[in-house]
């Protein structure tokens, strides 16, 4: 069981890497592309790969102050894959920086604990949005009030004279 916990957390990898400013779109779609099929001819698995776009540097490289910025997010069980983009980007001139960083179990268990909350809230969420929906489905639409009804004055005076008794003055 040990040997199968360990395999779980190994072999994840963050590569962060800075393209030079002045290179244009298509050439940094080439570049990113060229580096992720670096990692997939040697073994590895993209799982997610983030362009964080142009920003400013902490310090000045090769004479430019900005690049940029390649987040990417991928796993390697054989180990292959940090030497092969080591070499890619040695010989990448478009490439200012880069770092690979093999991930430790702690970071991937607080990632899986993180994405475990975020289900759980998503989940409460839902649940508490159907139940409202259910609540307002049960209970019964009120009856609407009836329309007032109207009479003509003139119908009511007239009706009550004819109802009235006869005058006793006209037999006494």
């Amino acid at each position: 069981m040990k040997v199968s916990d360990d395999l779980k957390y190994k072999g994840f990898y963050e590569m962060l890497y800075v393209i030079h400013p002045t290179t244009d779109e298509d050439e940094q779609k080439e570049v990113r592309e060229k580096l992720l099929r670096v990692v997939t001819e040697n073994g590895g698995q993209i799982l997610k790969e983030d362009v964080w776009g142009k920003r400013r540097l902490a310090y000045e490289i090769r004479k430019v102050w900005e690049g940029v910025y390649v987040w990417v997010y991928f796993r390697d069980l054989s180990g292959r894959v940090p030497r092969a983009l080591e070499g890619t980007i040695r010989t990448e001139a478009r490439i200012l920086r880069y770092v690979v960083i093999a991930l430790p179990k702690a970071k991937l268990l607080q990632d899986e604990e993180q994405a475990a909350r975020e289900r759980v809230a998503a989940e409460r969420a839902a649940a508490e949005a159907a139940a409202a929906e259910a609540a307002a489905a049960a209970q019964p639409e009120p009856e609407p009030e009836p329309e007032p009804v109207t009479v003509a004055t003139d119908t009511l005076v007239d009706a009550a004279e004819s109802a009235a008794p006869p005058d006793d003055e006209t037999s006494a």
